[in-house]
């Protein structure tokens, strides 16, 4: 078993002939399943596995590129060449955070160990109502969302903001999520009065 990153100049064909893969099911691969595992596409710093026959020729037998944190194309190269896309197992915590401004958003937030992508998740959703760089101290907030974890350890970012409450100037704004379009999971987020919130046709920024 190799593990290993695709460095600079890697392209899938080299490293299927050093790990003496037949020429022909390296052109299947990238000829038959395009759609699957596009052998063009593969991106400087992701990391893949290589396991090998167990003989003296040590022949790659299955390589596995980690697309992502969460999901991989395993390439079979054993009798008939296929690829194929995985995902890891990922649980989910949900996670309920809040806390008082003392200085701004971010530190907030981060004080609590929640993930920077967070601040600015939540910085977007009120973009239209609260301005950001007036929040004075002593303001509110809270947040809900859920948290990915793979093999109920290792942290895989999070999913979309559920619900918010900020509190500016002693004003409570509300947010609640709901989706518009599953299939591309687009997101709007709506205040306890049914007003979508990123809409520009609402008030001033508070």
């Amino acid at each position: 078993m190799v593990h290993d990153t695709i460095e600079n100049g890697d392209s899938f064909c080299q490293l299927m002939l050093e790990n003496k893969v037949d020429y022909p099911k390296i052109v299947k691969i990238a000829e038959e399943y395009k759609d699957t595992f596009d052998v063009k596409r593969i991106k400087v710093g992701k990391p893949y596995i290589i396991l090998k026959s167990k003989d003296s020729l040590e022949q790659a037998r299955v390589f596995i590129y980690e697309n992502d944190r969460i999901n991989y194309t395993v390439v079979d190269l054993r009798d008939s060449v296929t690829a194929y896309k995985r995902k890891k197992k990922v649980t989910y915590r949900t996670r309920e955070v809040g806390g008082v401004i003392r200085n701004n958003l971010s530190e907030a937030l981060d004080t609590l160990g929640v993930d920077y992508a967070v601040t600015i998740s939540l910085s977007e959703i009120y973009a239209w109502t609260i301005d950001f760089f007036k929040l004075e101290k002593g303001d509110k907030f809270k947040v809900l969302f859920r948290e990915r974890y793979i093999n109920d350890s290792i942290y895989a970012g999070f999913e979309p903001i559920e619900a918010a409450y900020f509190e500016h100037k002693g004003k409570p704004v509300y947010a609640f999520a709901y989706q518009t379009d599953s299939l591309k999971q687009a997101m709007d987020y709506y205040d306890d009065e049914a007003n979508n919130l990123r809409s520009t046709f609402l008030r001033a920024p508070i």
